[in-house]
């Protein structure tokens, strides 16, 4: 279990079971209890098993027939107990069964602070997380964003249809890094379409392959189109 201060009486050595512990082992046999206690919190149903006690021992580097002897004392008088498979203090269990019952009363109570806090505008969950009409609609955005965001294969199949596949390649790849950089925005917008805006892009790189070349003007290349006309009407006469 969690790990969590537990209560060490303070007039737990004045305890007849633990007095007996003591007259036998002395405060070595005090000092084996407590760390058989603090080994149970510890653990996650609260019980150790009985056939892994020498790997107890040798953990706190102990004599392994001791600690037998000491469990077993431990056992008759009730300072534990087995079931055969595994052993445990039923004051361990008091104690893990307050600590459920104290920590399930300050969340209920948490929750209820919560929720005259923010009324009937919110839900409050089990961990005591407030879900609030802003926290719904954002969630929407990013649910939003998330659904249209597409692979890069996605992608070059849609420029497919209109380009050719060496192309559709190349600009598909582009086309991703440049709204994976954005975070698909349109502007200032979420992408609401990306098949859309693949058509957008490929009128747009059509649109930039048509124009002239840098330094030459419309005029110029219309002037070149008429000549190159004019030479292969020549030629063929």
């Amino acid at each position: 279990m969690n790990s969590y201060y537990f209560p060490h009486d303070y007039n737990a050595h004045n305890d007849e079971k633990i007095l007996y512990i003591r007259s036998k082992y002395g405060m070595e046999g005090y000092g084996l209890y407590w760390y058989f206690i603090e080994k149970m919190h510890e653990s996650n149903d609260c019980k150790l098993t009985c056939k892994l006690i020498e790997g107890v021992a040798y953990q706190i580097n102990t004599d392994i027939t001791l600690l037998l002897q000491f469990y077993n004392d431990c056992i008759d008088i009730e300072l534990f107990v087995t079931d055969g498979v595994k052993y445990w203090s039923d004051r361990v269990l008091k104690n893990i069964q307050t600590f459920d019952k104290k920590k399930e009363a300050k969340s209920l109570a948490g929750k209820k602070g919560m929720e005259n806090r923010w009324k009937n505008n919110s839900v409050i969950t089990e961990n005591n997380i407030v879900i609030s009409e802003d926290n719904k609609e954002k969630k929407i955005k990013e649910n939003k964003i998330k659904e249209y965001k597409p692979t890069i294969y996605d992608i070059e199949n849609e420029m497919c249809l209109s380009l050719d596949e060496f192309t559709s390649k190349a600009q598909a790849e582009k086309f991703f890094n440049y709204y994976e950089a954005n975070g698909w925005k349109v502007g200032r917008n979420p992408m609401k379409s990306w098949k859309a805006a693949v058509r957008n892009w490929i009128s747009n790189l059509k649109t930039y392959n048509n124009e002239p070349k840098s330094g030459t003007t419309k005029a110029e290349s219309r002037i070149r189109e008429i000549q190159q006309l004019r030479s292969s009407l020549s030629q063929s006469i």
